[in-house]
């Protein structure tokens, strides 16, 4: 381009930069009223509709207050068919409900006002629960058992929101909870009466009902099903009010008016998020037509610019060209003379600066052939491997000599990019380095920078490398990508050195991991009548788990052998029952030679510790001429390890106990949940017998048969 032609784009572009700029700084103006205008309208709806919500569900919660108040309903003699027809008096005058219901306080639905649900349980709802505390208001959910039963289909179910309060007798006590399912329709209802007044002058308005998490709780099927999207404003506008604000989305194709429920009088609310929105296109159109008008003048504007523009170039170009015929001859003949500028001052500078610059060039040529020598000695000296390739053919013009130390062969003789795949790489799963993915071809290729890749190689007598990759393209002085280079090193060694130590270090994190959990569990679960049982309960867990690790450690964590943890985990309850030498009880354990899994250790040494505790305590352990016999056995065919653990001569056992104590839930959870086992609980009138199974898999290294 010429600069007389770039003169004239320049005064025709400055013209129509400045019409533009007005034009659409009214447009912007006028744009910004408006919006601010129908997002003030947005936002009074929004909080007139939370409001309205707000109120509503306050009334509806005194329905139920009301309903609970009754005489009939207090009333516990009173006939469950005269409170039914209550039910059905009070659900014909509130048409929004779908179903008003007299729950027992065990749970059960005693009656309703529309002959459904009777007899279900609903003990387990959040309205019953809660509704025997007082008035109760839940947020909306879908109704998907009752949808049938109102004849609604399955992809668009009834929508309630649950309202409860609890029915106390003449004497306070309670005698069982109202609660009723109100339509969600009531508040679609709600947000038609305050919309439909705006809808003639902003057609397309609507409102939807969003929860504290943003998740659509009221509107039509479908937006619950997409979600709201973006309505995060584009930027912060001004607050409309202390209860609501407005704004556009972040796509700027929709106007916004959002409202939060504050819940009324001592009703807080569900926390509830009124949003009214609607197009931002149609009711801005005014300003669309403003922006046409005014670009239509920035064109004109724009034009005659550019012709002024045209008679100034030329008198301002004339020396400019002379000079610049001048400066081509000078490729052909150093000493052709240069022009003067004429009146220009920039052109006689130039002139000047083209002399100074023929003199330079000879200078740098020196200089450059001294820094290329310069560079080849550093390069060979450094201790990691580097190759240098010519942009943009990418022919490999150096490489040092720990580059060939490593790959224990020369590739100068590599003269473009489609002969990289003779390197040799190779990807972690085996495959083959394509031409185009070595790190040095991506510099040449895409001038992309690659930081310490790895690429495996391997040598021509079978030895696999770990080669750590770098490449990035070399920029001259003028930004120019010139050639590209590669640094690599072997890092086969300090890899696996690196692999060995993580190993180490999250075998270690693991294992400690696990001993805290069961700790803090044992801790937090550990039941007792006073403190010096509660540390004697947890001392003896803590202390179990304890011999279990001391075990495993002695045995360089390869496993433990079974009599001798069963023999550590009784002796301790025998020690102390000990009277002038003699024994007051009868142990007998008999088994084959079993060899635990390290996992199984810990989890089987608990198990035994805690029925011992218990013998100890309550069983043949706790009196003297009790007997003790733990009996083992390896089922091959079945692929099971067995326990029996029995006892006799202690305390009489009546039966079951009614309640089960934190040590039977510990045996039962760690045989199901850490050796996928079972246990089975006898409680004969001669002493406990529990039966303990694990698959030989999980729990035994070495097992043999008996």
């Amino acid at each position: 381009m010429s600069l007389r032609s770039l003169l004239t784009g320049g005064f025709g572009l400055v013209g129509l930069t400045v019409a533009l700029l007005i034009g659409l700084a009214l447009g912007r103006s006028a744009e910004w009223r408006l919006r601010e205008s129908i997002l003030a309208e947005f936002a009074g709806a929004a909080g007139r509709i939370a409001e309205l919500l707000d109120q509503g569900l306050y009334e509806r919660r005194r329905d139920m207050v009301f309903l609970a108040s009754l005489g009939l309903m207090r009333d516990p003699s009173a006939p469950l068919a005269a409170r039914r027809q209550v039910l059905r008096d009070m659900q014909a005058a509130w048409p929004d409900y779908a179903i008003l219901m007299l729950i027992s306080t065990e749970g059960q639905v005693l009656a309703t006002g529309s002959g459904l649900l009777e007899g279900v349980d609903v003990s387990r709802r959040a309205y019953f629960r809660q509704g025997r505390e007082g008035p109760f208001v839940g947020d909306v959910h879908d109704a998907r058992l009752m949808s049938p039963l109102l004849g609604r289909p399955a992809d668009d179910p009834a929508r309630f929101i649950d309202l409860a309060a609890p029915v106390h007798g003449p004497d306070g006590r309670l005698i069982g909870v109202v609660a009723g399912h109100l339509y969600s329709e009531w508040a679609m209802e709600v947000q038609r009466n305050v919309l439909t007044p705006l809808s003639g002058e902003h057609p397309g308005i609507h409102a939807l009902i969003t929860d504290e998490s943003g998740r659509v709780v009221i509107g039509p099927p479908e937006a619950r099903r997409r979600g709201l999207g973006e309505v995060e404003p584009e930027a912060p506008s001004r607050l409309l009010s202390a209860r609501a604000d407005a704004w556009l989305s972040l796509d700027g194709s929709r106007l916004i008016g959002v409202a939060p429920t504050q819940g009324h009088r001592d009703f807080l609310g569900l926390g509830w998020r009124v949003v009214v929105m609607r197009d931002a296109a149609l009711p801005l159109s005014p300003v669309t037509a403003l922006r046409h008008d005014a670009l239509l003048w920035a064109l004109l504007a724009a034009v005659g610019a550019a012709l002024l523009g045209w008679l100034l170039s030329a008198l301002i170009t004339a020396p400019l060209r002379a000079l610049s015929r001048a400066a081509r001859r000078l490729r052909d003949d150093p000493a052709t003379p240069l022009p003067a500028g004429g009146m220009i001052h920039e052109a006689d500078a130039l002139s000047e600066a083209l002399r100074d610059l023929l003199a330079s060039l000879r200078r740098r040529e020196q200089e450059l052939t001294e820094s290329q020598a310069r560079l080849s000695a550093v390069l060979e000296q450094m201790p990691v491997g580097v190759m240098l390739a010519q942009m943009p053919e990418g022919p490999i013009i150096f490489q040092n000599a720990r580059a060939t130390a490593i790959l224990q062969r020369e590739l100068t003789s590599i003269q473009d990019l489609q002969r990289y795949g003779a390197i040799g790489g190779l990807h972690e799963d085996g495959s083959s380095y394509e031409a185009e993915d070595y790190p040095l071809a991506r510099a040449v290729r895409l001038g992309e920078s690659v930081v310490r890749e790895t690429m495996y190689y391997r040598h021509a007598d079978g030895r696999l490398l770990t080669l750590e990759m770098s490449a990035a393209p070399v920029r001259a002085g003028s930004g120019r990508d010139m050639l590209a280079a590669c640094t690599f090193d072997d890092v086969t060694e300090a890899r696996a050195a690196s692999e060995r130590q993580r190993l180490l270090a999250a075998e270690v994190d693991h294992r400690a991991k696990n001993v805290l959990a069961v700790v803090q569990a044992t801790l937090r679960l550990t039941q007792a009548e006073n403190t010096d049982a509660f540390v004697r309960a947890v001392e003896g867990r803590v202390a179990a788990m304890a011999r279990a690790q001391t075990r495993l450690a002695d045995a360089n964590w390869n496993g433990a052998d079974l009599r001798a943890l069963v023999e550590g985990e009784v002796k301790p309850f025998l020690l102390t029952r000990l009277g002038d030498g003699v024994p007051a009880f009868s142990v007998e354990l008999v088994g084959p030679r079993v060899m635990l899994t390290p996992e199984a250790t810990q989890p089987m040494s608990m198990v035994i510790h805690e029925l011992a505790a218990n013998a100890a305590r309550y069983g043949a352990l706790s009196v003297a001429g009790g007997a003790l016999s733990l009996c083992w056995e390896v089922d091959e065919a079945a692929g099971l390890l067995r326990l029996r653990w029995s006892e006799s001569n202690g305390p009489a056992v009546p039966g079951p106990p009614a309640r089960r104590g934190f040590g039977a839930r510990l045996i039962t959870a760690t045989l199901r949940d850490q050796l996928t086992g079972a246990v089975r609980w006898q409680w004969h009138a001669s002493g406990l017998v529990c039966e303990l199974q694990a698959p030989l898999r999980r729990v035994a290294v070495l097992a043999q048969v008996a």
